[in-house]
């Protein structure tokens, strides 16, 4: 069992109602391009026309006729609320709710963020280099697309560190942490955003489809219970893919996915596989193993070490997020 674990509130909305929805003018923002799209809705960028301040928008629609608003989205709100109370560096703003109620008896609910230049999936798949010191952090274009090196490795898990840590001090599981969920703020630092599969630590049972698959903990593809640990699992998947440029599992299923991850980190001990998996042990044997440190290549030792101590198949046996932040991997940051 993880240390803590969290509750499936699938059909309950946090205790803490966001008291920032309203109806603004209008004219407050205006639209100036789109960022992205998906089942959630909409992301546009925007401005603020009384501060000037650019922001992004997170518009979504929702049919009152079909039950009135989701308890995803109450969720999401109420706990980037409850994060926006203690503001931190690492986790995205949210700076405003509001609504706007079409004659079709559609609610529109916009989300309003502070603006982040891109993701850390663009800075993996583009040509683009950040330099190393935190008060002069800007892209420089460069001829090749090839790995970050170990100073900005350093600070970029740094923050996600420090952004995990703090959800954790609020009682918080991100539960989809993932290259597209880390955005690199106009300040240079990296902040962990979309929350609307986070949950508040409690003890109930979780449901297992969270955590996009390749980053995705092996207590949560066995379908066991499980906690804050799948986030440090996750941060260690995106750790070892900025020093390679491609994912470190890269599964096409969950068995594949488990495959994976044991022909990487070896084969579990019987006492580390629990006794509650809809999968035996048995089925893993003879999988041919190749070392993290084979697969990772020319990569600082220290930084595979710390990778090891956070790919522990056993989620007992994971450092915290916070007793990585003193791992010697971060000594000269």
């Amino acid at each position: 069992m993880p240390n803590e674990s969290v509750v499936n509130s699938e059909n309950r909305a946090p205790s803490t109602s966001p008291r920032r929805i309203h109806s603004p003018p209008s004219s407050q923002y205006v639209e100036l391009s789109k960022i992205g799209s998906g089942a959630y809705g909409l992301v546009m960028k925007g401005r603020n026309t009384k501060t000037g301040e650019v922001i992004a928008l997170k518009r979504m629609v929702v049919r009152l006729s079909d039950g009135g608003i989701p308890q995803s989205i109450l969720r999401e709100i109420g706990l980037l609320r409850r994060m926006g109370d203690l503001e931190h560096p690492n986790i995205v703003r949210m700076v405003e709710v509001f609504t706007h109620l079409l004659p079709c008896n559609e609610l529109i609910i916009s989300l309003v963020f502070e603006y982040c230049s891109c993701d850390l999936s663009f800075i993996l798949k583009h040509p683009l280099c950040f330099l190393s010191v935190r008060s002069a952090r800007c892209l420089l274009l460069r001829a090749e697309r090839c790995p970050l090196n170990d100073a900005q490795i350093r600070l970029f898990c740094r923050d996600m560190l420090n952004g995990l840590v703090h959800l954790s001090s609020l009682q918080v599981v991100h539960r989809d942490i993932k290259p597209q969920n880390v955005l690199l703020g106009l300040d240079g630092r990296l902040k962990l955003s979309d929350f609307g599969l986070a949950r508040l630590y409690t003890s109930a049972s979780l449901s297992p489809l969270v955590v996009t698959l390749w980053y995705r903990a092996p207590e949560v593809l066995l379908q066991c219970s499980y906690g804050t640990a799948v986030d440090v699992w996750s941060f260690a998947c995106i750790m070892a893919e900025l020093y390679t440029l491609k994912p470190l599992f890269p599964g096409d299923s969950e068995i594949d996915q488990l495959k994976k991850i044991i022909s990487t980190i070896g084969v579990p001990p019987a006492y580390d596989w629990p006794m509650d998996s809809h999968l035996s042990l048995g089925s893993f044997a003879g999988l041919n193993v190749t070392s993290l440190s084979l697969k990772l290549g020319n990569v600082n030792p220290i930084a595979v070490d710390l990778l090891k101590k956070t790919l522990a198949f056993n989620p007992h046996c994971r450092s915290s997020a916070r007793e990585l932040l003193f791992h010697p991997f971060f000594a000269n940051t």
